[in-house]
């Protein structure tokens, strides 16, 4: 006879009472006291699964987020909009320099100094999306916009700023974008010693992220307003080094303006959002610098860029990638040259007469005047400002200076990014005088520019600053200092995460060298043209 089982006979709460820290009865199979609340009793053996919202990675994850709202209570997303003078489209940026001092010490400016223009940033639970946005448009114009135009702190209205009368008809995958590209940001230039701060935000930002990758996927229709989400997505995906598969929302974007005339048409059609084309062919022909070669897709679609690069730029500096459409020009040839090395034979269809030979580009790129570009530079930016335009002035005079300066930096990057993908080789390029006055040229431009009183224009240089970085000997420790002292700089001051990418791969590049060529420093495409 087989002997009777045992009862089972819990010496534990219920993982309900447990929870709730109440005194358990211990009855069977279930709790008493979970049946008279009303509450379906877990048992006492094995735990019960959760469910878990995406993006939550754990189960107490908004109940932690509540306990770190420590600001003031959030206002009402009416009386930020009264509040917000500075969302109009006439706004001057012009106050954003006087802010310039508190940036260069901003890892030590206490995380809460911020939290009236975003309490969001800490704690979204319990608000509304529309309020979310509003406080996310606020933070946005205040530390983000300024930064993205050339020309914000000589009293230029920047084109990035969102007017408070547009807020309710942003489109809801350009809204949760904005809102990534503010979480981003504030968590970059957060304060060391407020982990539970990064934490909450990061968690957010990942949640954000998420349903931005849904909405515009969703508004993927082919139509002439699924091009803006697309370009905003890709800088904030940039920006932040959230994912290396940049390229591809690159690809998407030059599909559907393909699809509505190409670059003329749509930037004729758009005069308004043209910053952000100029935007894209910047990553697109920039990002291909420091990537390994470009395919032949890629190549064509670089050179069929070059009729309309003095149509969409024109002479004035309007992002915070001051590189002339004429060097820029070069740099689309230069990438051409290398993607034929890379293994093509022929040139493609229609494009050999835009194609001089190496030298020729190299000759070009050196007749390159920064002098005039400097002086068309600051006279439009006088004009758009209604400022004097008056060429004998002192205050024209040291703005000039600044952008000539300016100009030589990218222009001697373009150069050192010429020889460096010679056919001969990257160690016989180093070993040249050409290569080391020119190195010895761009280092001493940086430094100057990080003294310069002007601060701005120590931001608008992430990319010449990596160039000259792959540039530098490993033994070189002094100029590899300044270099890595310069871009931790950029990202505390500008809130974004490309320079700690460069870094990364400098230091890799510098512990590593054994005589590489140009090609092979990229394991994977990278972009710091942002």
């Amino acid at each position: 006879m087989k002997p009777k089982a045992r009862p089972f006979r819990p010496v534990a709460p219920c993982w309900e009472c447990s929870k709730r820290r109440l005194v358990c009865d211990l009855g069977t199979p279930k709790c008493r006291k979970c049946r008279v609340r009303g509450v379906d009793c877990p048992g006492y053996q094995h735990k019960p699964l959760q469910w878990m919202r995406p993006g939550q990675t754990r189960s107490k994850g908004a109940q932690s987020a509540k306990t770190l709202d420590v600001s003031c209570p959030p206002a009402r997303s009416d009386e930020i909009i009264t509040n917000c003078t500075f969302l109009g489209q006439k706004t001057s940026t012009r106050a954003k320099a006087s802010e310039d001092s508190k940036v260069e010490h901003v890892s030590s400016t206490p995380a809460c100094e911020a939290q009236t223009a975003m309490t969001v940033l800490r704690n979204m639970s319990g608000r509304s999306t529309f309020e979310i946005l509003i406080q996310a448009v606020v933070y946005y114009n205040i530390n983000i916009a300024p930064d993205l135009s050339g020309i914000s702190l000589e009293g230029a209205a920047s084109p990035f700023i969102v007017p408070s009368s547009y807020v309710s008809w942003i489109p809801p995958a350009i809204s949760q974008t904005l809102i990534c590209s503010a979480l981003g940001h504030r968590i970059l230039q957060t304060a060391e010693g407020f982990e539970r701060e990064r934490n909450a935000m990061a968690l957010n930002l990942r949640q954000c992220r998420g349903e931005a990758l849904q909405l515009v996927r969703r508004e993927l229709t082919g139509g002439r307003d699924s091009i803006m989400p697309i370009l905003c997505l890709l800088l904030s995906e940039i920006q932040h080094s959230i994912s290396p598969s940049w390229w591809h929302h690159v690809d998407a974007a030059y599909t559907l303006i393909d699809m509505h005339g190409g670059f003329r048409c749509c930037s004729l059609l758009h005069p308004n959002i043209r910053p952000m084309y100029q935007f894209l062919v910047y990553v697109d022909v920039l990002g291909a610098t420091t990537s390994p070669c470009v395919n032949s897709a890629r190549a064509q679609r670089q050179l069929e860029l070059l009729p309309y690069l003095q149509d969409l730029f024109g002479d004035r500096t309007l992002t915070c990638i001051p590189c002339a459409p004429g060097l820029l020009a070069e740099v689309i040839r230069i990438n051409y040259y290398r993607f034929l090395k890379d293994g093509a034979t022929s040139l493609l269809s229609d494009s050999a007469d835009q194609l001089p030979s190496g030298s020729d580009i190299l000759r070009r790129v050196l007749n390159f005047s920064p002098e005039l570009w400097a002086s068309e530079v600051v006279t439009n930016s006088d004009f758009s400002t209604g400022g004097s335009l008056d060429e004998t002035g002192q205050g024209f005079a040291v703005r000039r200076m600044g952008w000539e300066r300016i100009g030589r930096i990218y222009q001697s990057a373009v150069v050192l990014y010429c020889l460096a993908s010679q056919p001969q080789g990257f160690d016989h390029v180093r070993e040249s005088d050409q290569w080391t006055s020119l190195r010895a040229g761009l280092l001493q431009d940086l430094r100057d520019s990080s003294l310069d009183a002007c601060s701005h224009h120590r931001k608008l240089v992430i990319w010449p600053l990596t160039i000259l970085g792959l540039a530098l000997n490993y033994d070189d420790g002094g100029a590899q200092q300044f270099v890595l002292q310069e871009l931790k700089w950029a990202s505390a001051a500008l809130g974004t995460a490309t320079p700690l990418v460069a870094i990364q791969l400098l230091e890799r590049t510098w512990q590593g060298y054994s005589g590489w060529e140009w090609d092979k420093l990229f394991d994977r495409p990278y972009v710091f043209a942002l």
